[in-house]
């Protein structure tokens, strides 16, 4: 029972890792994979965490990613439903993101506790 709660609380934590990420990219509309990578190392993530994590946001089974990655600038595209000629905001909610950010921290969401 107590395995079951782990890997619970892995998925969890992996769950929003992503979510946090992606919420990252989707307000800045673009940014540099490794200025975001540098930021999210304070956090705890690890590099295999992190590129995984990218893997995941900028691939899709069914329809678009919700990221592209060209180069090293990863780049949030519309979701389904948003219009595709509205960019990010041009002041994206730094608050909200260091606040995701320190979610996942405290659930230990980057490298450590999701089996990365």
């Amino acid at each position: 029972m107590e395995t079951a709660t782990a890997t619970d609380n892995q998925a969890r934590n992996a769950l929003l890792a992503i979510q946090a990420v992606a919420d990252c990219i989707k307000e800045a509309g673009e940014i540099p994979a490794g200025h975001l990578y540098a930021a999210l190392m304070g956090h705890g993530c690890t590099l295999d965490g992190f590129e995984q994590v990218v893997g995941i946001l900028t691939s899709a089974k069914h329809g678009k990613p919700l990221v592209r990655r060209e180069n090293d600038l990863l780049i949030w595209n519309a979701a389904p439903g948003e219009p595709e000629d509205e960019g990010p905001d041009p002041h994206p909610d730094v608050a909200e993101a260091n606040a995701l950010l320190a979610e996942a921290e405290n659930n230990e969401a980057f490298g450590r506790d999701t089996g990365w």
